[in-house]
């Protein structure tokens, strides 16, 4: 089963999350998947992944960091300090407001998710394990992505291309 919520953040905005509830959570686990630079939650291999794991008798959540899709904010509130005060933001919502009681917690993410599920995770004793899926290797400077928000600001658009497989049957 598969719920939207919104969670508020640390500046009172709404991240977009998508909660999978596996049919019976025997182990009282927890996982949270992270999508990359400028990805959605939606893309098939954070959902894919997401199935897998409620599968496997997690419950997980994949959001939309600040700034990004449908979760509040605008895109200069995308950084890796916000998306780490995202993280726990979704963490706390799941620990905090859910009836269920965890006992293990998971972040996985990939590219930027991957890096940021091990920043998280090396400051947070909370989390006992991670999946990093391709881990970005550095952090993309402010002034080199201003110009291109700027760009993106005035023409109120952004054309990127994927390479993502269709055939669900993949992820």
């Amino acid at each position: 089963m598969q719920k939207k919520v919104f969670i508020d953040n640390n500046k009172g905005l709404k991240i977009s999350a998508t909660i999978h509830s596996p049919v019976k959570n025997l182990y009282q686990k927890l996982a949270l998947v992270l999508p990359g630079y400028l990805d959605s939650k939606d893309y098939l291999n954070i959902s894919g992944l997401a199935n897998k794991l409620c599968i496997l008798g997690y419950t997980v959540v994949r959001f939309n960091p600040t700034g990004t899709w449908d979760s509040e904010g605008e895109i200069e509130d995308y950084s890796i300090t916000q998306y780490l005060k995202d993280i726990r933001s979704v963490y706390n919502f799941m620990v905090k407001n859910q009836k269920e009681k965890y006992n293990k917690t998971l972040i996985a993410g990939h590219s930027l998710g991957g890096m940021m599920s091990i920043l998280y995770s090396a400051r947070n004793k909370g989390i006992d394990g991670i999946i990093a899926i391709m881990a970005a290797q550095k952090f993309v400077r402010r002034e080199n992505f201003q110009d291109k928000a700027i760009k993106w600001k005035i023409e109120k658009i952004k054309i990127s291309k994927r390479d993502l497989p269709e055939d669900k049957k993949i992820c």
